[in-house]
């Protein structure tokens, strides 16, 4: 970790997280993961990523038939 000081102290508390095994840390992840979603309004996302977003889904609008559904593309996928 780091050395810049922080209100929290990073590695003591992911020390012994990162001791734990995978298993376990996956299911902590999984639980923060989650954390993050139900507290997405309150993350900042950078102009560029809404720039990018905005241009996507004006390219949606100008071009429906374009593209592949997600049902396609996750079909595709799974035969890989």
């Amino acid at each position: 970790m780091s050395d810049t000081a922080t209100a929290i102290d990073l590695d003591a508390i992911l020390d012994p997280i990162l001791a734990l095994p995978v298993g376990t840390r996956q299911v902590i992840a999984d639980l923060i993961q989650a954390s993050l979603h139900e507290d997405a309004d309150d993350l900042a996302v950078p102009d560029f990523h809404r720039r990018i977003i905005e241009q996507r889904l004006k390219e949606e609008d100008e071009n429906p038939s374009e593209g592949e559904s997600w049902e396609s593309l996750r079909a595709r996928i799974e035969r890989k």
